[in-house]
């Protein structure tokens, strides 16, 4: 995507096992892009993700590699999440057979452009 401002995370928490934090929307329309940090020193690492509250998509399954441990993995976000802060938590999935389980998370980005 083009043309598209960045937010950092501001608050980061976890509880049972999920993140939680709030992004501050990059721009008051158009459409927005989760962008998730990882060590893909471990393959896996599927997880949930709700906006507001809401199901937004799931980050998808990384295969391992220990030759580039850091990965940018990003989330297009349906239309119609609201609002100028934006509650995200994240929500990892059960760990499939013949992975390690574990769920890294080093930053979030979120990206946005108006129409």
């Amino acid at each position: 995507m083009r043309g598209f401002a960045a937010g950092r995370f501001t608050v980061c928490t976890f509880a049972q096992g999920s993140a939680r934090f709030l992004l501050r929307r990059p721009s008051p329309d158009g459409a927005l892009r989760l962008r998730r940090r990882l060590d893909a020193g471990t393959a896996g690492q599927e997880a949930d993700v709700y906006a507001n509250g809401r199901f937004a998509g799931t980050f998808p399954f990384v295969a391992a590699d220990p030759q580039r441990r850091f990965l940018d993995v990003d989330l297009d976000l349906p239309a119609g999440i609201g609002g100028t802060v934006l509650a995200f938590e994240i929500v990892p999935r059960p760990a499939r057979a013949g992975t390690a389980g574990s769920f890294t998370e080093i930053a979030y980005e979120l990206w946005g452009t108006g129409d």
